[in-house]
């Protein structure tokens, strides 16, 4: 018995000249071989099948073959991620504060949940809350002022004083469609090369694999409550997207390091014995900008819709940021002008980041470069601190 050979699929030109061969060989007297002729046409008929049914199965060898060693090692695509998106809640009058509990909101049939309760105090006339999408998907990723409930746009499912309006002063974003083939490919190269599961790369490639995890960042060997250096500390930090993932995703993510001895076939574990796991949320740092936009003197653009264009521009920019990612000038700046070609000019009156538990900085720091802690997660807007505020100004460029 020879070698087994691998599996070739024949081409059209292949069986074409096949069946022509047979006919000859046996001495049959349909010779008319011409282009066009009814012999023709029928061979060409059945070869154009042949040759395309001996492709599927190609495919479907290549796709078995890879789907098993997925299923063999539990290593199915992850389903996506959550949109994430800024609601501000608007209104004014009030003489004690008023607290928003966790809301339900409905934009015809696209659900959207608040990551926590907010208090609008007495004094402030608006608050702003991050909520994330009831699914995954591309579909929640909508557009500024696709939320506003003094137009309809979107229903509660709490009770609320009279004249306060949410609506959505920024783009969502984040949302994701069921992982691509090549994505889920890597990611199993770097599991194959972390088979030790104990090791830095295993409980990484385990903690990002976890649906609904947008961002891990681990740390080692150090206390997470002191953070004095101490042995056996793995401290996972995890974002949804938003500052403030859900505690059962923070308990997955445990479960999934640690293993489960109730249950070990669907949480081996991957943390080596005699080790302390840890996860927490990622501290968020709040970024703030202040800035004067130059707009092109002729611009069709009012000063309103340009500095629309640019906060929602640079809302999307560092909203989308991964965790530990350093915000620098050259970007923000970058980012502002490629919002509108009527963009001339950015220039900064203060850009800085802070915990939304710091005070605000007196006097401002001079713009410049955020760096951002590689356990931090850069955001703006909502419960982060972070504020975007900026001013028109038309100039003739020269």
């Amino acid at each position: 018995m020879g070698s087994p050979a691998p599996y070739i699929p024949k081409t059209f030109l292949e069986y074409q000249t096949a069946f022509q061969n047979y006919l000859i060989a046996r001495g049959s007297r349909i010779t008319n071989f011409n282009a066009n002729s009814r012999v023709s046409q029928i061979i060409d008929a059945i070869a154009t099948l042949l040759s395309e049914g001996d492709v599927r199965t190609l495919n479907g060898f290549r796709y078995s073959i890879r789907e098993g060693v997925y299923n063999a090692f539990g290593f199915p695509r992850l389903p996506g991620l959550k949109t994430v998106g800024i609601v501000r809640i608007e209104h004014s009058g009030h003489t004690t504060d008023i607290l928003f509990p966790i809301f339900n909101l409905d934009l015809f049939g696209l659900k959207f949940q608040s990551v926590a309760p907010v208090t609008l105090v007495v004094g402030q006339t608006y608050v702003e809350i991050e909520v994330r999408a009831e699914t995954n998907g591309v579909d929640y990723n909508i557009t500024r002022l696709s939320i506003d409930t003094d137009d309809g746009l979107g229903s509660l499912d709490i009770q609320v004083p009279g004249g306060t309006r949410f609506w959505n002063p920024a783009d969502f974003s984040g949302g994701t469609e069921l992982e691509t083939e090549e994505n889920r490919l890597k990611r199993f190269q770097d599991f194959i090369l972390s088979l030790g599961r104990s090791t830095k790369l295993g409980i990484y490639t385990a903690a990002t694999s976890i649906p609904g995890v947008a961002g891990v960042q681990m740390t080692l060997n150090v206390n997470p409550v002191s953070n004095a250096f101490e042995i056996g500390w793995i401290n996972l930090y995890v974002s949804d997207g938003t500052s403030n993932p859900p505690p059962s995703l923070l308990s997955l993510v445990r479960k999934t390091i640690e293993g489960d001895m109730d249950d070990p076939s669907n949480f081996p574990g991957y943390s080596a014995a005699g080790t302390f796991v840890y996860t927490a949320a990622v501290p968020v740092i709040g970024i703030n900008c202040d800035f004067v936009l130059g707009l092109m003197n002729d611009s069709q653009l009012t000063e309103a819709e340009a500095l629309v264009i640019a906060i929602n521009a640079l809302t999307l920019y560092i909203n989308t940021l991964p965790v530990g990612f350093d915000v620098t000038i050259e970007q923000v700046n970058a980012t502002l002008l490629k919002a509108h070609p009527d963009f001339y000019h950015i220039q900064f009156n203060s850009l800085y980041g802070r915990l939304a538990s710091d005070p605000i900085p007196s006097p401002l720091p001079l713009p410049g470069d955020i760096e951002v802690q590689s356990t931090f997660l850069p955001r703006t807007g909502g419960t982060s601190g972070g504020q975007l505020v900026g001013e028109v100004l038309r100039v003739i460029p020269t």
